[in-house]
């Protein structure tokens, strides 16, 4: 913020250099021509002689006044569709979709450079059985390319949604432009958004997991089994299990 507050207190000095400037000029030729008027001639002579010269003056002011709001405008619209736009907001790991996650990502068109999240809520009483990572100390991140994002575990969402319930995370983010622009802002996550959202695990999870048990088996030397059937055959199989189970307890209650 502190660069920022300088380029635009710089704009602000040569902008009322320029006119303060302008308006010296014109101040100084109206005025002799004023005093040469007053010395010559009636205030009413005086009035219709200086008339066109004060309009112009008010006409000028008006016009570089309007002129540099555009120009200042015009300058913040560029700036938005150039500079890095940083989010702090939760999110999911891929692999595990009932392991919320915090996520750093620029969302602006440009890199952001010296990034620093700093935590601004007492997580202390949550950390480590609820709140995975200590987020009070998040070190400086260096770069975050445009459209990229930086990944922190945050804890199992039914953990997370457990009583007592934790507080709204607040944050105040920090980083800089290419141009060496500060960009500073506050930000907030609530963990009741994971109210209602998936927590059961993705496939490519269950294959992994089903494949460790395999391997694990295999590497304890235990036997192994493969059947392979078709679903109408394990079908019939389960039926005819059921019904000889249903007769087995029908007997047994008969005596």
């Amino acid at each position: 913020m502190g660069s920022k507050h300088t380029a635009k207190t710089h704009r602000s000095l040569i902008w009322g250099v320029i006119i303060g400037a302008i308006l010296t000029a014109i101040l100084a030729f109206t005025s002799i021509s004023a005093l040469e008027l007053i010395s010559e001639k009636e205030p009413w002579p005086l009035i219709r002689e200086t008339g066109p010269a004060i309009i112009a003056l008010l006409v000028a002011f008006s016009s570089l006044i309007v002129s540099s709001k555009m120009f200042a405008e015009q300058k913040m619209m560029r700036q938005a569709g150039t500079d890095p736009v940083v989010l702090v907001y939760l999110g999911s790991r891929e692999d595990s979709r009932n392991f919320a996650t915090l996520e750093i990502e620029n969302v602006g068109a440009g890199a952001a450079v010296n990034v620093i999240v700093e935590l601004k809520t007492d997580l202390s009483a949550f950390f480590p059985n609820r709140v995975r990572t200590d987020f009070s100390k998040l070190q400086r991140i260096q770069t975050i390319p445009q459209n990229k994002s930086i990944s922190f575990n945050l804890g199992l969402g039914h953990e997370l949604l457990g009583s007592p319930t934790i507080p709204q995370i607040d944050f105040k983010v920090s980083y800089d432009d290419i141009g060496g622009t500060a960009h500073t802002s506050e930000q907030s996550i609530d963990i009741r958004e994971l109210i209602g959202q998936r927590a059961d695990l993705s496939l490519t999870l269950r294959a992994v997991q089903a494949l460790e048990t395999i391997q694990k088996s295999v590497s304890n030397n235990e036997p192994q089994q493969i059947v392979v059937q078709s679903l109408s055959s394990y079908e019939r199989k389960k039926a005819e299990e059921h019904r000889e189970l249903a007769a087995m307890f029908a007997k047994h209650k008969e005596n």
